[in-house]
């Protein structure tokens, strides 16, 4: 075997076989160191976010937040704030950027956090299919994969690690990723100049052969030693560049320079790692301060962070400054619902009815102390309990049955007004409420319960029904009386008239009743003319005199009636009306004045009585006669009497 084929064998085995080999565990090494780092650093933002998702579902727990405003609390802390368009801005949140950035689903899929998909499902299909591996964590823990990605309108693909777990605190599968090929930028360079070293390494080999073994075959000894400990992971080993072949130097000036980078690269990645494990550190001490010591006066050091990591501690200060604020503003407006609370319980102690709040399954939560003025059970002995398990329903089952008819209307939003519900006190006794309900609705209008006011009116319902007894008496006693009646209003109106008028005069009820005294077809104008004087002897609240008048009747008849009137008063002594009285004395009269005229000439006793007077007046007795006479006229002239005395 020649030399030249000998050498050219040789450095095949010894220099390009190790070259290729070197480039390939070299190539393959630095993609593992660059993955672990990588998911090591997903891994622990995806703790950071779990922490974070704890902390806020405790939150949650203390009703502090609903789950809603939490999940949107944690989505501007990590993917930034909301834009106007629904989407996030990443550069201020506390993520890696545009191609790293921290999402949440709900069970169903739906994105909770997303920098651009909040409240979507995926639709694309590689999306689909990652969300889909990715809720599996749900039940199988945490769990890691690399897919391919490509954005809309590019054609290249990028090669992505995706960590996912689930957060029981708030029910989401969180996740976030990292584009490798930016990390493996440097590797593929590798590949690439493992390649090309290949290259002049059969090239050298060809030199060499042609050169002689002794100027090729040692820098190739020494390329192999040293990609041998570069293989090993010894990255600070270098190729001698001192040759006098100079495309060997140039190769040489790669390769090392080649491992320089790559070792900048590396070392890069671990003071990234150091720089992101410090600041997770620092902000995990500062976290737990605030969420299990309650120290809302802590504060992360931002002097100790890095330059790009600076803004995280500034963010999270910023975010434990605006919660101790609200904090602050919570407690004053606790302070202030704690005054309205207790001003409202004066309220509720004070009310003379009784209130009662029960929730939406029917239990009494909340009663009056009136309840116990009123019933004598404590309001331990109703708290709790339903409604038809209450003692004041004991025996009463149609009070029962009206609540709950009322219950069908205030579950229909109606509101239930002047229901009146029996009720039993503990003594036995039975009384009558006035009740009212209504459903009771939090700030977001969702039932929570109902209102119950009732209000003791079982004397005012013994009065009513003894006026009602009184009323149907009297008008027993006024339908059935033999006298004219009638019931006027301030104006003159005949209300009412008794049945007595229809016997009497012929005029139907109907017929007189809503007129006033002037359109009445029974009234004369010497009537009108004789009572004028009466209606202001009433608005005095003076009973009138008795008088006679004469009144019409249907078949054109007159008829002379004996009549007093009474003023009417409501319950503050104001004159509202009166009430006439009437008897009909037409026939009392008739004989009157036939006696009259029959026993006593009118000359003749005129005579008579001043010859009486003047024989009186000699005994001393003339005043007294003269007295006695008058007295006799104006009892046997009345009409005319009254007529004068209303003119």
């Amino acid at each position: 075997m020649k030399l030249r084929n000998l050498i050219m064998l040789v450095l095949v085995l010894f220099a390009v076989i190790p070259v290729m080999i070197a480039g390939f565990f070299t190539y393959h090494k630095s993609c593992d160191i660059v993955y672990n780092v990588s998911k090591k650093d997903l891994e622990e933002r995806l703790d950071f976010y779990l922490e974070l998702c704890d902390f806020y579902g405790k939150k949650v727990q203390r009703n502090e937040l609903s789950r809603e405003e939490a999940i949107d609390e944690i989505a501007t802390l990590v993917d930034g704030p909301k834009r106007d368009e629904g989407t996030r801005d990443l550069s201020k949140g506390l993520g890696k950027g545009e191609k790293g950035y921290m999402s949440a689903w709900y069970c169903n899929l739906t994105y909770a956090i997303h920098p651009s998909r909040e409240g979507q499902k995926a639709t694309d299909p590689i999306l689909v299919e990652t969300d889909e591996r990715l809720n599996k964590s749900r039940t199988k823990g945490r769990i890691s994969f690399e897919y391919e990605w490509w954005n809309p309108g590019e054609a290249k693909s990028y090669k992505k690690l995706t960590v996912g777990d689930y957060s029981k605190s708030l029910d989401l599968v969180i996740s976030t990723n990292v584009v490798l090929d930016e990390f493996l930028l440097p590797t593929q360079e590798l590949g690439i100049i493992t390649i090309i070293l290949i290259a002049f390494a059969i090239v050298g080999s060809v030199i060499a052969s042609l050169f002689g073994s002794g100027v090729i075959a040692k820098p190739f000894t020494n390329l192999s030693e040293i990609s041998s400990k570069i293989i090993q992971g010894d990255l600070s080993a270098r190729i001698d560049i001192s040759s006098s072949i100079e495309e060997f130097r140039s190769v040489g000036k790669s390769i090392n320079l080649t491992v320089e980078n790559l070792q900048d690269k590396i070392e890069s990645i671990h003071r990234a790692e150091a720089e992101l494990s410090s600041t997770l550190a620092l902000c995990g001490d500062t976290l737990n301060k605030i969420v299990e010591k309650r120290d809302l006066h802590a504060r992360v050091d931002t002097d100790k962070l890095a330059g790009k990591y600076k803004t995280i501690g500034t963010d999270i200060n910023e975010m434990v400054a605006n919660l101790q604020k609200n904090i602050n503003e919570l407690n004053k407006a606790k302070g202030k619902v704690e005054e309205n609370r207790t001003f409202l319980q004066q309220i509720l102690n004070n009310l003379p009815d009784i209130l009662v709040v029960t929730d939406n399954e029917g239990h009494w939560i909340e009663v009056s102390p009136s309840f116990e003025r009123l019933t004598s059970y404590t309001i331990k002995e109703v708290l709790g309990k339903k409604t038809i398990e209450q003692p004041v329903y004991k025996g009463l089952p149609e009070s029962i049955e009206l609540n709950k008819q009322m219950w069908e209307k205030v579950y229909k939003g109606e509101v239930v007004q002047g229901l009146d519900i029996p009720w039993r006190t503990k003594n036995g006794k039975k009384i009558i409420l006035s009740v009212s309900e209504k459903l009771l609705k939090d700030a977001r209008g969702n039932s929570i319960g109902r209102v119950f006011v009732a209000k003791d009116i079982t004397e005012l319902r013994k009065h009513e029904e003894e006026l009602r007894n009184t009323k149907i008496r009297e008008e027993t006693i006024v339908n059935n009386a033999l006298d004219l009646i009638i019931l006027l209003d301030k104006e003159n109106r005949w209300l009412m008239v008794n049945p007595a008028w229809e016997e009497i005069t012929g005029f139907k009820q109907e017929e007189l009743q809503g007129k006033i005294t002037e359109e009445q077809p029974c009234v004369t104008q010497e009537t009108l003319d004789a009572t004028v004087y009466d209606r202001k002897l009433l608005a005095q609240g003076k009973i009138v005199p008795p008088f006679d008048i004469p009144l019409m009747c249907k078949d054109g008849r007159e008829i002379i009636v004996s009549a007093t009137e009474r003023p009417l008063k409501d319950a503050r002594g104001r004159w509202i009306g009166s009430v006439f009285y009437g008897r009909d004395i037409t026939e009392f009269r008739k004989k009157e004045e036939e006696l009259r005229e029959t026993t006593i000439d009118k000359k003749y006793f005129k005579e008579y009585s001043k010859r009486a007077i003047e024989l009186a007046d000699s005994w001393g007795m003339g005043e007294v006669f003269k007295h006695e006479m008058e007295e006799w006229v104006k009892k046997h002239k009345p009409r005319q009497r009254r007529k004068k005395e209303r003119l």
